[in-house]
């Protein structure tokens, strides 16, 4: 490899703000890493929801929590930054899966700022297809996965097979949320037959 020098390695992210929140940033991002920057655009090219950083005036960056899933937090000398990646073959959060990304992108960091080889893909699709971190009742298109195409956009083109597993997922969610009820109704009962002694 060419320890990513003249490489782009691509990122969706469904928000990034800085520590005071006074910029905005939700929505859909493209994150495009390369060994000097950090070049964040919306996919519908906002120009007021764009960042631009460069690696080097990244003092400390680490693996952080923003509402149920992971964030990349990078401490500037005069600001903190919070960038939230999405799983590209889950953009919806239906698995909720964006801790490989979230990984990956803090890893890049760090090979970067050290001047290594990240032994990263820079095609979010085949980097987290190749981790097979999804469900296997996943029935993806069998395609040439552009890393340039937003995850939204190939859901929305895809979505009846994404479907799917949201069907999938929802009948397993019914059926633990039926068991712990209905355990739940078995312990009571049990309660209070112990509480009348009827045992």
């Amino acid at each position: 490899m060419d320890n990513g020098k003249n490489l782009e390695y691509i990122f969706w992210l469904d928000y990034w703000r800085n520590a005071s929140r006074q910029l905005p940033k939700s929505g859909h991002f493209k994150c495009i890493v390369t060994r000097k920057n950090i070049l964040i655009h919306t996919t519908d090219n906002d120009p007021t929801k764009a960042l631009n950083l460069d690696i080097s005036s990244i003092l400390a960056y680490k693996l952080g929590y923003g509402g149920r899933n992971k964030q990349v937090d990078l401490i500037l000398s005069d600001q903190k930054i919070y960038l939230g990646p999405v799983h590209p073959i889950d953009p919806h959060f239906i698995q909720n899966l964006n801790h490989n990304e979230a990984l990956s992108l803090v890893k890049l960091i760090e090979a970067f700022r050290s001047n290594i080889d990240p032994g990263i893909d820079p095609n979010p699709y085949t980097r987290q297809l190749s981790a097979k971190n999804y469900l296997v009742g996943f029935k993806l298109p069998n395609i040439e996965w552009d890393m340039h195409i937003s995850p939204w956009h190939y859901f929305k083109r895809y979505q009846d097979r994404f479907l799917e597993l949201k069907i999938t997922i929802r009948k397993i969610a019914i059926i633990i949320a039926s068991a712990i009820i209905g355990t739940l109704i078995i312990l009571a009962l049990f309660s209070m037959l112990l509480a009348l002694n009827v045992f």
